[in-house]
């Protein structure tokens, strides 16, 4: 039987203090690009979803315009008016002389 063949002395505490600063530090740089390619994609991600629900909103607008204009318009002008009322008259309550739009301007003019 033979001998076994005896290893080269290899200082295993050398290697280790030398690898072991490299490997965390791989680690650590490893775990950064993915949270930064991780929030990348999630950014992509929204990004994309506005994009298509902005173009599916388009669509509905351009068939409600389409089926009837006036009543549109209408609505769209109340709408404005109804968020645009509320800060005109407080303005107004104030002294401040504010007219966020013609119409608003026309009904709160002395």
């Amino acid at each position: 039987m033979a001998a076994p063949k005896t290893l080269p002395f290899c200082p295993v505490l050398q290697v280790l203090d030398a690898l072991l600063p490299l490997y965390l530090n791989s680690c650590l740089l490893r775990s950064l690009q993915e949270a930064l390619a991780s929030e990348l994609a999630a950014r992509m991600n929204a990004m994309g979803t506005a994009s298509d629900n902005a173009k599916d909103l388009r669509k509905v607008r351009t068939m409600a315009v389409a089926a009837c204009p006036t009543a549109y318009n209408t609505n769209l002008a109340q709408s404005l008016l109804s968020r645009c009322l509320p800060c005109a008259f407080a303005a107004r309550a104030k002294g401040v002389l504010m007219y966020p739009c013609r119409d608003v301007g026309k009904l709160l003019r002395p």
